[in-house]
């Protein structure tokens, strides 16, 4: 062995004990446990203006069930106990996929896409349509949902709305138009605080090549304006894709590879000054692992050796949705079907030092 081969395998044995020191002090909380005739999934959570966390999942019978529900649990204390789920969101069809956001005016949105979940559906794939509630008591009540008004053969979406600094909110969506043979992802837009949506989507990603699908686009803006979007994609070994846009999301540049294995993303710009992105991690192709997540500085690429693990399961598992907390924390959550719950994982600031 070479003096700068030993010199770089004890520099990786360094860099690899620092990371499993650092994974040691991240915390698992349960925020919500079903039965094992329950379904739990698809979390997305939010810290409200007045301090409380909520967070809403998918509550059915199964992965796809024409029982699913919204629901919604709240945590006075910071993520350590919750209250009981309790339905918020309750149409006549598969009600998936909920995400939530608080407007700077305290109007709180649920996004979320209605499904028929009919096997002839399931292959035509014609019901699925983003709807969205919204609520002015802080969540304990929500308007009737409306769907989203667009001319696309079918709609859906899986993470939260993002509201930038002049107040234009941008909803993260993905579906087909007609003519499309793969999915696109796009945004459509609010200007009015969610009451109405742009009913022509800015295509984020679409590949005219008919090769890779793109899907569920999770969106996080930088102190700076820039958007940054991670897309979740078939066809291309599971990797995550890139687009960037750096007008407000009017238009963005050409899908990346990150060279990450995962799907169903989840992006959050900390205060220190470094973005998380946590999804559902692969060992190879289409074969998942759990939750993962890596940490990178605005405009470095990020790097697959920096991935850690949040939560190794079997199968089922994943939608990450991170929030930071006050004391620097970053509280995200996620669901381990495995473990029949809503989980979340608490990262504190020594621990997101060290791995980023």
């Amino acid at each position: 062995m070479t003096a700068l081969e030993l010199v770089l395998n004890l520099t990786a044995a360094l860099v690899l004990g620092v990371t499993e020191d650092a994974v040691r002090l991240i915390e698992t909380r349960v925020v919500a446990r079903s039965t094992d005739a329950e379904y739990y999934a698809f979390p997305s959570v939010c810290r409200l203006a007045g301090g409380d966390l909520v967070c809403v999942f998918y509550l059915g019978t199964g992965h796809i069930s024409p029982d699913g529900h919204v629901a919604l649990v709240r945590s006075s204390d910071q993520g350590r106990t919750w209250t009981k789920p309790e339905i918020v969101v309750d149409t006549p069809l598969d009600d998936r996929d909920p995400s939530i956001m608080q407007t700077r005016t305290g109007r709180i949105i649920v996004s979320f896409f209605v499904y028929d979940g009919s096997k002839a559906d399931r292959a035509e794939r014609t019901s699925p349509r983003v709807h969205y509630a919204c609520s002015r008591d802080g969540g304990r009540t929500f308007s009737k949902p409306k769907p989203l008004d667009i001319p696309w053969n079918w709609s859906a979406t899986s993470d939260e709305i993002l509201q930038l600094s002049d107040g234009t909110l941008l909803m993260p969506i993905y579906g087909r138009k007609k003519g499309d043979v793969k999915d696109r992802a796009a945004v459509v837009f609010s200007r009015d605080d969610g009451e109405s949506w742009s009913r022509d989507p800015v295509t984020i990603a679409y590949d005219e090549s008919g090769r890779i699908d793109f899907q569920e686009p999770a969106l996080e803006v930088l102190p700076d304006g820039k958007i940054i979007c991670s897309l979740r994609t078939t066809g291309v070994d599971y990797h995550a894709y890139q687009c960037e846009s750096v007008d407000g999301g009017k238009t963005w540049s050409r899908p990346a590879d990150t060279l990450l294995r995962g799907q169903a993303a989840n992006l959050l710009y900390h205060s220190s000054g470094v973005l998380f992105h946590a999804y559902r991690s692969f060992t190879e192709p289409s074969k998942p692992k759990g939750v993962a997540a890596v940490f990178a500085e605005p405009g470095k690429p990020w790097d697959p050796a920096k991935e850690f693990e949040i939560v190794r399961v079997d199968g089922d598992s994943a939608y990450p949705s991170a929030v930071e907390l006050p004391d620097g924390s970053i509280f995200c959550v996620y669901y381990a079907r495995e473990h029949r719950a809503i989980e979340a994982a608490v990262i504190p600031p020594d621990a997101i030092k060290a791995l980023r």
